[in-house]
């Protein structure tokens, strides 16, 4: 299974969502490029996701470095 596809369909998707903590709904930020593997804070390296879509991610990440 390609879990680098799925993580990169998965952030750009949502990166095209434009989405914004002011919406009133819940996101949590997410590093698409990890801190661990030399990520930084630039918010082109940000995105929002839902909880779910955040637990997803980070699922992906460790099937993608691991």
């Amino acid at each position: 299974m390609d879990y680098t596809k799925i993580y990169n369909d998965l952030i750009f998707s949502r990166k095209l969502l434009n989405r914004r903590k002011k919406d009133d709904k819940y996101y949590e930020n997410h590093h698409i490029i990890p801190k661990c593997v030399g990520g930084d804070d630039c918010k082109y390296n940000m995105v929002l996701l839902t909880a779910r879509e955040h637990y997803f991610a980070h699922y992906l990440l460790t099937k993608i470095y691991n």
